[in-house]
Order: C-alpha cells, then sequence, then structure tokens
C-alpha cells in the first residue's frame, strides 16, 4: 500500500509536535488523563496527523516530540519509531469530517465516565461549563473504537458538537487548536464534577443550568485559551 511521505521538519511542524506533548502533560498533571488517553494535531498541508504514541511504549511523562507518531487519514503509519494509539480511527474520522478541528483529546475522565454509565447529560452548571452549552452526545456503543466504521459512527453522534461523551468508556474533545482541545478537555470534566456535586447537594431538587443569556456564551469565552499558561505554569 502506497502511503504519503511524512510532514517535512519545519519550524512549524516542531512546534506542533512539541504543542501536543506539552498538551499531555498538562492533562496528566490536572489528573484528567489515566494510563491511557492519547491527543493529535492535523498535519498542515497533508491528510495526516501527529499523535501521541501507545502508552504502552512510553508515559505521559516520557513522552517527547521526538515520541509523537505520523499517522495518515488512511490509518497507515508514516513516522515515528514507536507504535500508534489502538484508537486512532477516533482521530482520523473526525480530522475528514471535522474541517475546523485541528486538536483531537481521547481520555476517560472519572466523572465524565460516570455520567456516561448513568447516561445523565453533562450540561454546563459552571461559567468554564459554555463550551458545552450546546450540551453533549452521547455515544452508546459499548467497544473500543478500532474500525473505521466504528469511527464514522462515533462521528455522527459528534456531529458539529465540541466533545462527545462514551458511554463505558470516556470522552473524545476537539478545538481549533491543541490549546483550545486540551483546556476545554479540562472544563469538561470540571463541568461533570461540578454537576454530580451539585446533583448531590441539591437532593432531588431541580438545579438550573447556566441560562444561554449568560454573557459567557460568546465565541470570545467559549474558545479562550487563556488558561493555558496557567495549566502550563503547573508542569
Amino acid at each position: 500500500m502506497v502511503t504519503q511521505a511524512p510532514a517535512k521538519d519545519t519550524e512549524e511542524v516542531r512546534r506542533l509536535k512539541e504543542t501536543v506533548v506539552t498538551a499531555s502533560r498538562i492533562l496528566d498533571n490536572e489528573g484528567i488523563y489515566d494510563y491511557v488517553g492519547h491527543v493529535s494535531a492535523r498535519t498542515p498541508g497533508a491528510q495526516q496527523m501527529f499523535i501521541t504514541p501507545h502508552l504502552r511504549e512510553l508515559s505521559f511523562r516520557e513522552v517527547t516530540p521526538r515520541d509523537v507518531v505520523t499517522v495518515d487519514f488512511k490509518g497507515n503509519k508514516v513516522a515515528g519509531g514507536l507504535r500508534p494509539p489502538q484508537e486512532i480511527w477516533i482521530h482520523i474520522c473526525i480530522y475528514r469530517a471535522r474541517p475546523d478541528v485541528n486538536c483531537v483529546v481521547h481520555i476517560h475522565p472519572e466523572y465524565c465516565v460516570a455520567m456516561g454509565v448513568a447516561e445523565e447529560p453533562i450540561l454546563p452548571y459552571y461559567v468554564t461549563g459554555n463550551v458545552f452549552i450546546k450540551g453533549v452526545p452521547l455515544f452508546k456503543e459499548p467497544d473500543l473504537i478500532l474500525t473505521e466504521a466504528l469511527g464514522e459512527r462515533l462521528v455522527k453522534t459528534l456531529g458539529d458538537y465540541a466533545a462527545v461523551n462514551m458511554k463505558w468508556h470516556g470522552v473524545s474533545v476537539v478545538g481549533s487548536s491543541i490549546e483550545e482541545a486540551c483546556i476545554a478537555t479540562i472544563k469538561l470534566e470540571q463541568a461533570a464534577r461540578i454537576q454530580a456535586l451539585s446533583m448531590a447537594i441539591a437532593n432531588g431538587r431541580p438545579i438550573q443550568p447556566l441560562p444561554p443569556t449568560s454573557n459567557t456564551i460568546t465565541p470570545e469565552f467559549i474558545h479562550s485559551t487563556a488558561g493555558w499558561k496557567y495549566y502550563l505554569s503547573r508542569l
């Protein structure tokens, strides 16, 4: 099978690989990762992506930009000495369907998983949850996304949302940049945790999510990456 040549080693490519690794380390440092998960970025000018390797190869804290794997949108590894993660089709199918997406994060945060198992919709009950004002759809198939067909079905559930919760599994979060997707992933787990706590405290009483009339429901707030420098400073 003929595969594409990997992207040239330009300054932009090096920066993207470095940022993919930084996002992985931030998510690990903030306790959002467990021992599995992956971050990818669309390769500029090619039908390819950069993605963190299979974590049986290296832990998040060990991965360097040199370890990032390049995979094309047909599922072929085109560069990198390590194995790509098993669920590359999550990323590939999202990039093919969503030209607005330049980064995909797939992880298994506890509160999001709990909400998925309970089939409880994740809604914004705190202003930073404004990214998810439209909601977070739930994908109900129990399998790992190991095939193109499963990836395409996941993408249908994701639609034009910022994230999809995957019952019994985890979440996939998208963004126009690596920084945006990383921050949105942190916000999603924060939203799920605050919602779970609010529901427990309310003890059956109705609770109101963030109203759509809030002045935080603007593109400037929703797509903000202001938290990036803060989380970077905590590494």
